[in-house]
């Protein structure tokens, strides 16, 4: 979309002064002593640096392998999200072939950019259940993870900012459930019949399944509720935008290296002695000059869940056959690094729409397209300021669990499965089913010991029965959804192929062959309790068996969210900054 020179100004005028800003590791003083390393500047890694360069006394410099965020513009407009993966700042990842879906490779999205991939997601922000926190302080013997111990942290990362259309959230949301950091969170704006129909619909459906819930961000995610995303004053929010960018030229202490990709961790330690990590290797390309960081107190990892067990097995730590099949040295044999990888799906579910209230001709119609563009470029405002989801509703599905294979819903108030609202496009209205609870297991492995090829990733996505039976539970939920009233007034019949699925077998087939990632990978550096023999991480980040190293953000999941991922990582990422900086009282 071409834009003029002033209107694309127009954008960045506001971000004024940041960072100590490095483009190259060419750029680094060889002399210039650093307390905290961390190799990462998605979600996690952005916090990090936020907030241990508060304390003036320490020097921090955060590594990432992308750019920056001022120069794209889909970065920054919710609704041209969709223009984002499988472009530069995507960093273009496909599975294995994958026999649960009939042996397709499935794209899986990751933030090749600084702030990661909540720069580049569609901005749902959902918080785990205060069950969650719980279950995690439970399974891993700390109570510094139940949600009394972490409540402050969510408060500290985000606050509610009205929608831009300026209506009335009342019944929408609860605002004391929020609190006062620097995301932005929002409902959406000018709401449209489809999304109106659905709350109507599950305030009239009673307490059961489809309940209306004012708030899923108030610590109970079961039942229909508006959707909300990291959008403030008609843009995205994220880490970068966030965290990053308000932070002015006189942050001395924080240098952020972008376009520089962390290779390895060195063992500085000496021999017989326990492995110290707290140097790092960093280059551009495979051709480039190699250059070593050293941290005089910590180096932390945080890549994600792609990216942390890729380096950590490069590192010499991960499975040792893994290691030695790749001929590199063993530092720790730690069998879990790139094990248990867990990822949501998705599928959408697409009905024939009775009504033309949809965003059919902001799509077709050019001229409309890029005057919404320009509204949102001079006011932010329009209908650009919307990501692509509207409502959202968490359910239960029942299933015969077992103590070998324990609900994957982690307690009260979470849900196994996920309904996403979206806005009618053309004549059609789309319900998407999703997976946020599996069982199924996968893993990360690598091909080469080269630290630039891209590591094979194998999440097996309906490797589980369970998985296969909530699937196709939540498609009938959809079903039986639309056909409540006063939905059923505006959505149609079923839109093929789906149309022609009668049976249970039906519907698995129809996702088989067209469900594909909800991008919220993770697991595959899991916490484990202090002394466990399994695990790779402690409950407070530190990588067993090593010295000077943590691992901070999805991939050390103690099981994975069953929301969007994103609200969790901000939140356990705000927690080990502030356990690093002794800062937990």
């Amino acid at each position: 979309m071409r834009l003029s020179f002033s209107l694309w100004l127009a954008i960045f005028a506001h971000l004024g002064g940041t960072y100590n800003l490095l483009t190259s590791p060419e750029q680094l003083t060889p002399e210039k002593a650093y307390d905290y390393v961390i190799v990462g500047g998605g979600t996690a890694g952005s916090v990090l640096a936020a907030r241990l360069s508060e304390d003036v006394g320490n020097q921090v410099l955060l590594v990432e392998a992308g750019g920056g965020v001022e120069d794209n513009l889909n970065l920054h407009v919710p609704y041209l999200a969709g223009a984002l993966l499988k472009s530069p700042v995507d960093w273009n990842y496909t599975s294995t072939s994958q026999p649960g879906l009939n042996n397709r490779i499935i794209n899986i999205p990751r933030g090749h950019v600084l702030g990661g991939s909540s720069c580049i997601n569609q901005m749902a922000f959902h918080r785990p259940s205060n069950g969650t926190w719980d279950h995690w302080a439970h399974i891993m013997k700390d109570q510094s993870l139940s949600w009394k111990a972490v409540e402050k942290y969510w408060l500290k990362m985000s606050h509610l900012v009205p929608p831009v259309d300026g209506h009335d959230t009342t019944g929408e949301v609860i605002p004391s459930a929020h609190g006062y950091g620097p995301v932005n969170a929002s409902l959406l704006s000018y709401v449209k019949q489809f999304p109106a129909k659905i709350a109507e619909t599950s305030k009239r459906s009673g307490p059961g399944k489809f309940r209306y819930n004012r708030d899923l961000n108030a610590g109970d995610t079961l039942g229909w509720s508006w959707m909300q995303a990291a959008i403030g004053g008609g843009e995205r929010s994220c880490a970068s935008t966030a965290y990053l960018i308000p932070l002015k030229s006189s942050r001395d202490n924080l240098d952020v290296l972008i376009n520089t990709q962390g290779l390895r961790l060195l063992n500085v330690a000496r021999d017989g002695e326990i492995p110290d990590m707290r140097a790092v290797e960093v280059g551009v390309n495979s051709t480039s000059p190699k250059f070593k960081v050293i941290a005089s107190k910590e180096v932390i990892v945080s890549s994600g869940f792609v990216g942390t067990p890729k380096i950590l097995t490069l590192s010499g730590i991960g499975p040792q056959p893994e290691l030695q099949r790749l001929g590199i040295d063993t530092v720790v044999d730690s069998p879990d690094v790139g094990m248990h990888l867990k990822d949501h799906m998705l599928l959408p579910i697409i009905f024939n729409s009775k009504t033309n209230d949809t965003n059919d001709d902001l799509n077709r119609n050019q001229t409309l397209r890029q005057e919404s563009l320009n509204q949102w470029l001079t006011m932010r405002t329009g209908p650009f300021v919307n990501s692509a989801s509207h409502s959202v509703a968490y359910l239960r599905v029942p299933y015969s669990f077992s103590d070998s294979e324990p609900d994957p819903a982690n307690g009260a108030g979470s849900g196994h499965v996920e309904i996403i609202g979206q806005p009618a496009t053309g004549y059609y209205s789309t319900l998407t089913a999703a997976l946020v609870a599996p069982l199924s297991e996968g893993n990360i492995t690598l091909l080469s010991s080269d630290p630039f090829a891209a590591p094979k990733i194998n999440p097996n996505y309906f490797g589980h029965e369970f998985d296969r039976t909530a699937f196709v539970q939540v498609m009938k939920h959809i079903l039986e959804f639309a056909h409540l009233s006063p939905l059923s007034s505006i959505v149609g019949a079923l839109y093929a192929p789906v149309a022609n699925a009668t049976t249970d077998a039906d519907l698995l087939a129809y996702a088989r062959a067209s469900a594909v990632s909800e991008d919220h990978g993770s697991h595959t550096a899991r916490m484990s309790p202090y002394g466990a023999n399994w695990g790779v991480v402690d409950p407070d980040h530190k990588v067993k068996k090593v010295k000077g190293l943590r691992v901070i953000d999805a991939s050390a999941f103690p099981t994975i969210p069953n929301v969007h991922t994103q609200v969790a990582v901000y939140i356990l990422a705000e927690r080990a900054a502030a356990l690093i900086r002794g800062l937990t009282t």
